[in-house]
């Protein structure tokens, strides 16, 4: 098993299609990102012991080389539902938000470079309380919200400590629903989960 994401940048490499290499999910959103003349996107590629390490990829266009960011979170399942959602801030630093699919924790990392994938802060966990089983990480920032933006980080969660939501959902036919938190502060702190 790999335990790096270097193999995402070698030439002939399809990503998401050989899960012994990387992989993504369409659930995930957005795919890809452009930047400044570059292409980031999130992979998940296996780790060892059944889980996934979550690693953002870069390709500049004019200089035709690809780059990677180290391993920013191990999760608990190899699968594709881990793969990171990736979103460009204003400033030009880069959120990786990681949904864990078997998991009870989120994590998420910021690039300390505006566009580097290879410079980051140490990760985060956010355990969004009442659910567990994460999944799907999807990021928007919208710029009109809040004092200078705000961060929406939707997921899908699993079952809720809620015995009223959990019902609501069995009586639905529904076992998981999607959730979100927000940001106004750029990720210093996040608001409770909502469903």
């Amino acid at each position: 098993m790999m335990s790096d994401v270097s193999s995402v940048c070698r030439p002939g490499t399809r990503i998401g299609t050989d899960d012994r290499i990387a992989a993504w999910t369409w659930h995930v959103s957005p795919k890809a990102v452009e930047f400044n003349g570059s292409t980031y996107w999130g992979v998940t590629v296996p780790v060892g012991g059944g889980r996934s390490g979550a690693a953002i990829a870069r390709f500049d266009h004019q200089r035709d080389t690809c780059t990677h960011s180290p391993i920013l979170a191990v999760t608990g399942a190899a699968d594709d539902h881990c793969n990171p959602s990736v979103l460009v801030l204003p400033d030009g630093r880069l959120i990786a938000g990681v949904a864990g699919h078997t998991s009870d924790r989120l994590w998420y990392a910021i690039s300390s470079t505006p566009g580097s994938v290879t410079d980051w802060v140490p990760t985060r966990e956010l355990a969004p309380r009442r659910m567990t089983r994460f999944s799907y990480s999807q990021m928007v920032f919208l710029n009109e919200e809040g004092p200078s933006g705000r961060i929406y980080w939707f997921f899908r969660a699993g079952v809720t400590s809620s015995k009223l939501l959990r019902r609501l959902l069995r009586l639905s036919g529904m076992v998981n629903c999607w959730a979100y938190t927000t940001s106004d502060d750029f990720v210093e702190s996040w608001s409770g989960a909502r469903v």
